[in-house]
């Protein structure tokens, strides 16, 4: 047996709905809830009802802040816009994970393996390094060319400007090689 939340319309907070519809180029409300994104999205797939975008908009309607910005969720979507496709009120979940994110990173709400990615991708241009073994898998099994070196100086300057390096508190290790 579940028990379900009894929420008051009196208790809803609306702010967190609000700074959306400021951005979105869609009308977040629109979204009645019939569950076609949590059947399209892969993860939701593997994650049950905890990894659902309707949940998502749901939780923003509802100005359940803190839950919404503390979903696994908004940091596990591939981004592959499958729930966009097919939701029939033309709702954008991508759109509100991104803006999610953004507001989950400027609040400091970052997954324990973000800063470890977030480095690996200012030292390597990439979320794993890709070294000779990977390279000659790709050749060898999967008939793919050699994935080319990023050039991570390029990488680090653009991270500099819009203050990615900043934004997960990335620090270079003295004596590690450029």
């Amino acid at each position: 047996m579940t028990t379900e939340k009894v929420v008051r319309l009196s208790d809803v907070d609306l702010r967190l709905a609000e700074e959306f519809i400021e951005d979105l180029t869609f009308d977040l409300f629109a979204c009645y809830q019939c569950g076609t994104c949590t059947g399209s999205c892969p993860v939701a797939r593997f994650g049950g009802e905890e990894f659902s975008p309707r949940n998502i908009i749901r939780l923003i309607m509802m100005g359940d802040r803190d839950a919404v910005l503390h979903n696994s969720l908004i940091w596990l979507c591939t981004s592959c816009y499958v729930c966009e496709e097919r939701c029939p009120q033309d709702v954008k979940p991508p759109e509100i994970i991104v803006k999610l994110r953004n507001i989950a990173s400027k609040e400091d709400i970052l997954p324990d393996a973000w800063p470890d990615i977030a480095a690996n991708i200012l030292t390597f241009g990439l979320m794993n390094e890709v070294g000779e073994y990977e390279n000659k898998v790709r050749q060898t099994r999967f008939k793919l060319p050699e994935l080319p070196t990023p050039d991570s100086d390029t990488i680090k300057k653009l991270a500099e400007k819009i203050k990615f390096d900043v934004l997960v508190h990335f620090k270079e290790k003295s004596g590690e090689k450029e």
